[in-house]
């Protein structure tokens, strides 16, 4: 696979000017790629690349960064599942365990089916009461 090739398809999660960059540069270049860098603030537009299918590969510098734009909800993990992309770590996360990332995807997609169930359980009990509150109101004005 040539670097244009790679380029296009490729994404990396790091501070230009932050620690972590000659690590990733040096990581870019043992693999031959060129990548387009994303700040880690901005997550939303590297998600937005990823739903629309332009990026196959993302390099993060740390695994912090990728589990922070998950729990902000900065990802959307089960549009990430769906497109599949090849998920990397420049920084402390060694190889056998990249796994990691799409099994944390997989944990957090059934996390949130989960608690949208107890929201609405939730939801369901307390307009029950106001419903049985406003009718005790109505029929002690009477």
């Amino acid at each position: 696979m040539n670097t244009q090739t790679c380029s296009a398809n490729v994404a990396v999660v790091c501070d230009r000017h932050g620690g972590d960059a000659a690590a990733v540069q040096t990581y870019l270049q043992q693999q031959q790629l060129q990548a387009e860098w994303y700040e880690p603030g901005d997550s939303d537009d590297l998600d937005r690349a990823v739903r629309e299918g332009r990026l196959r590969r993302v390099i993060f510098a740390r695994l912090d960064h990728f589990l922070t734009a998950l729990w902000s909800r900065s990802l959307t993990a089960q549009a990430w599942l769906t497109v599949s992309p090849q998920m990397d770590f420049a920084c402390g996360v060694p190889a056998e365990d990249r796994a990691w990332a799409a099994a944390i995807l997989r944990s957090w997609v059934r996390w949130q089916r989960g608690h949208r169930r107890r929201q609405t359980v939730s939801g369901l009990i307390l307009s029950a009461i106001a419903l049985a509150a406003a009718f005790i109101l109505l029929a002690l004005e009477r």
